[in-house]
C-alpha cells in the first residue's frame, strides 16, 4: 500500500461530471500525473461514466512527455446495489467494482483493490 507523498489524487463525482487526478512518485525520477475528466450518469440501478479528455504527464531525468490518449473508449457501465450501507457498483463483466461507504471508496479490478479514496469533507 502506498500513501502520500508517494501517491495522491482526487476522484470527484459531482453534478454529472467526473474528474480523476492521480500523481505517482513511486519510481523517482520517473514520476507521472494523469488528469481525466468526463461525464457520468447514476440512477437507482445503474451507474456509467466515460472520460472525454485525458492528459498523462511523465517526468523522467531527460524531460517531460505528454500524451492525450484516453484510457478506454466509450462508457463503462455498472449495476448498482445497496448492501449493508455500502453502495456496490459492479461492471457487467465483473472485472471492475466500486465500493462506496461512509468513509470513502475502494476501486477494484479483477478482484484486486487498486485504489482507495478517503472521503473529503468540508470543514464548516
Amino acid at each position: 500500500m502506498f500513501r502520500p507523498p508517494q501517491v495522491g489524487g482526487r476522484f470527484v463525482l459531482l453534478n454529472g461530471g467526473v474528474i480523476t487526478i492521480v500523481n505517482s512518485r513511486l519510481q523517482e525520477p520517473n514520476d507521472f500525473t494523469v488528469a481525466s475528466y468526463g461525464t457520468y450518469s447514476l440512477d437507482a440501478t445503474q451507474f456509467s461514466y466515460r472520460y472525454d479528455d485525458t492528459s498523462v504527464f511523465v517526468q523522467t531525468a531527460s524531460g517531460i512527455t505528454v500524451s492525450h490518449k484516453t484510457t478506454w473508449e466509450g462508457r463503462r457501465t455498472f449495476s448498482s446495489t445497496l448492501e449493508d450501507g455500502v453502495v456496490r457498483l459492479r461492471s457487467g463483466n465483473g472485472q471492475q467494482e466500486f465500493l462506496f461507504s461512509g468513509d470513502g471508496l475502494a476501486y477494484s479490478e479483477s478482484g484486486k483493490v487498486v485504489r482507495v479514496w478517503s472521503r473529503v469533507s468540508e470543514k464548516q
